[in-house]
């Protein structure tokens, strides 16, 4: 069983598996890294954070990975008070996909590539963009553990 070793690896795999629910868990387009050209909300924007190993056993890392999940609802001209309880229902949706056991490990192919993960924060605000109006936002925070050979990290 290989598990995943890079964090690219991590981010294709959520690109497909958001692609293919995006419609279920009402998001009309899904992102990945610094992409700025949004047409619609709501979206989704993935972002790869930091990778850290540790050594694990004789020529293993486990390797901690960190993602972070922006849920851009819509913009504040669309009225925040009628929108703020579909808004915490989409970020919900969301978390609750990520913690569907074959998502928690990531499994492809019938193969765990991942030895677990989870949500471990989920913080709501505004995003004030150089140009237009506020944007209403949730922030995840994901951490998933892998462990992986010397030579695959």
């Amino acid at each position: 069983m290989a598990y995943y070793a890079r964090p690219e690896d991590i981010l294709s795999r959520f690109k497909e598996l958001f692609e293919a629910n995006k419609e279920q868990l009402g998001l009309f387009y899904v992102a990945l890294q610094e992409e700025s050209l949004i047409p619609e909300f709501p979206y989704l924007q993935i972002v790869a954070g930091p990778a850290a190993r540790d050594i694990h056993a004789r020529q293993q890392f486990e390797v901690d990975f960190t993602f972070v999940f922006w849920i851009y609802h819509a913009n504040l001209a669309v009225g925040h008070a009628m929108r703020s309880v579909e808004d915490m229902e989409l970020a919900t949706g969301v978390v609750r996909f990520l913690h569907q056991p074959d998502n928690r490990r990531l499994v492809l192919d019938g193969e765990n590539k991942l030895v677990f993960s989870f949500v471990t924060a989920e913080i709501p605000g505004l995003i004030q963009p150089e140009t237009g109006p506020a944007i209403i936002a949730t922030r995840l925070t994901w951490n998933g553990k892998s462990v992986v050979n010397y030579n695959d990290a």
